[in-house]
């Protein structure tokens, strides 16, 4: 990889898909549902905080 990438490059990576790995896995352990993908999640008015 170094002939790639310089060590900083190489340790933003690593840490990047560790993070990534672990957002995985919290939202697993807390049953989150992941938003599919193309879509959005629709927000009723209340909250957004706005007053009908």
């Amino acid at each position: 990889m170094n002939k790639y990438f310089s060590n900083r490059e190489i340790v933003e990576l690593t840490f990047i898909c560790g993070m990534w790995n672990l957002s995985g896995r919290l939202a697993e352990a807390l049953h989150l549902v992941v938003e599919p993908p193309g879509s959005r999640i629709e927000f009723q008015e209340s909250d957004l905080g706005k007053k009908s």
